[in-house]
């Protein structure tokens, strides 16, 4: 099977208080905003964003995939959602890799759809360097037919966590940490407002999602203890939300070395980027929402490929094994990464098509990761 074919389908575009409600979703979100809920709580700060009211048992999630400048995409939906006034109608935020950056200016309630088509545009090469990707790629083919050829250029020894070796010698081909250092902190381009941040978070809480990989397992971790002397995530960012932010958009192979997962037992415990293991990160949200808006960054009408290429046969393989992890390396040559996204679209085709039938079609969702390393 080379492609899943994806059938399109009709957006909702009314505006909320119009609108037809297809699911239960979309019904207990049109509740909140038809009941006001807020005015049942006198004493709480305007500041608080929720309208979960009393004798409201719904947790109702917002998930947010990312995809790299896919995530444009979301930012563009989020910035609906403001529009329409239903920032406050979510009580957690989920987000997978540059969703997660997304979700972060939406816990703040700042926009962040020009850092996407704008900022990140006329970055360029500080962003995006071609010439260290093809020198990755090349090396990485090398190392197929003469061992370690990457690891010498890198000139990796024992420091994970850091990107030291890898700007020393050119060999970052996507800068992430450009995003955190120059855009969203104190100062940067599009600041985040950690102010804004931190009070809103209290209500509705950012929960970062990542890849989580050891010498014995790989799965997805979710972050959200964002205190700055946690040191669960070790890498080159100075405060713990923006360690969780990095974590979840490491790209394998490109943006240098993964983070350290100082919890992990096994000693080579690291996290990556969350697309590895879930993209969409509604698995991680089910385990303690009882509706989810999913905001996907494909049209249902694209391919989600089945067919490995240069990324999961060679490149991601190589890095995984640069830093000792044949777990991860493993699972990208089998097609781990490939299934579990196909896997997520055609689900959410499902429940987009059957949202009755939602929690049937979940339990569905545990076996890639089997199938994947098997």
């Amino acid at each position: 099977m080379k492609s899943v074919k994806i059938e399109p389908c009709t957006l909702v575009r009314s505006p909320v208080e119009h609108m037809t409600t297809s699911s239960a979703v979309l019904e207990a979100i049109k509740n909140r905003v038809e009941k006001k809920s807020k005015v049942a709580r006198k004493n709480v700060p305007k500041t608080k964003p929720t309208r979960r009211g009393v004798g409201d048992n719904n947790k109702i999630g917002l998930v947010i995939e990312g995809g790299g400048m896919r995530a444009s995409t979301a930012a563009g939906m989020l910035a609906a959602i403001s529009v329409l006034d239903l920032c406050d109608t979510f009580d957690v935020v989920y987000g997978s890799s540059a969703g997660a950056i997304c979700g972060a200016y939406f816990v703040s309630r700042q926009m962040a759809v020009d850092v996407l088509t704008k900022v990140l545009v006329a970055a360029k090469e500080l962003f995006v360097n071609k010439l260290a990707i093809y020198k990755l790629v090349a090396t990485a083919a090398l190392d197929a037919v003469v061992s370690e050829v990457q690891r010498r250029w890198v000139k990796y020894e024992t420091v994970r966590g850091g990107f030291e070796n890898e700007r020393r010698v050119g060999a970052i081909g996507m800068n992430t940490t450009f995003v955190l250092a120059n855009i969203m902190s104190p100062n940067g381009l599009r600041e985040l407002d950690l102010d804004t941040f931190n009070v809103n978070n209290l209500v509705q809480p950012l929960r970062v999602v990542v890849t989580r990989a050891d010498d014995s397992s790989v799965g997805s971790s979710v972050l959200d203890n964002f205190d700055d002397d946690s040191d669960i995530v070790v890498n080159d960012m100075p405060t713990a939300l923006f360690r969780a932010l990095q974590a979840s958009m490491t790209v394998p192979g490109v943006a240098g070395a993964p983070s350290i997962n100082s919890n992990a037992t096994a000693t080579k415990g690291l996290f990556c980027d969350a697309f590895c293991c879930e993209p969409i990160p509604y698995r991680s949200a089910s385990k303690e929402c009882t509706h989810m808006l999913v905001l996907q960054t494909r049209p249902r009408c694209a391919n989600a490929s089945l067919v490995s290429g240069l990324y999961d046969d060679l490149l991601a393989p190589t890095y995984f094994e640069r830093f000792n992890n044949s777990m991860m390396a493993r699972y990208h040559r089998n097609g781990g990464q490939l299934f579990t996204y196909a896997e997520d679209i055609l689900l959410m085709n499902e429940a987009f098509e059957f949202p009755g039938e939602w929690a049937m079609i979940l339990e569905s969702a545990s076996a890639s990761f089997t199938i994947a390393l098997s």
